[in-house]
């Protein structure tokens, strides 16, 4: 008896891979536009860089952790 498994590791991949697009592009958009300047007084891009990293990073460690 075979197991395939290819089909959830190619899903997983392509979470992980639309997942590090959407961060890429966040992080860009924080450090290229104004928009993020004033959205919440007294939080600067560092802080929303900050922010969105532990979000990304909980997003691609949390089916290691359900493993």
């Amino acid at each position: 008896m075979i197991i395939e498994n290819r089909h959830v590791h190619f899903v997983l991949w392509l979470k992980n891979l639309i997942a590090t697009i959407v961060f890429v592009l966040l992080i860009f958009a924080i450090y290229l536009t104004s928009f993020f300047d004033n959205l919440i007084p007294g939080l600067n891009k560092n802080g929303y860089t900050i922010i969105l990293g532990v979000i990304y990073i909980a997003f691609i460690a949390y089916p290691n952790v359900l493993k």
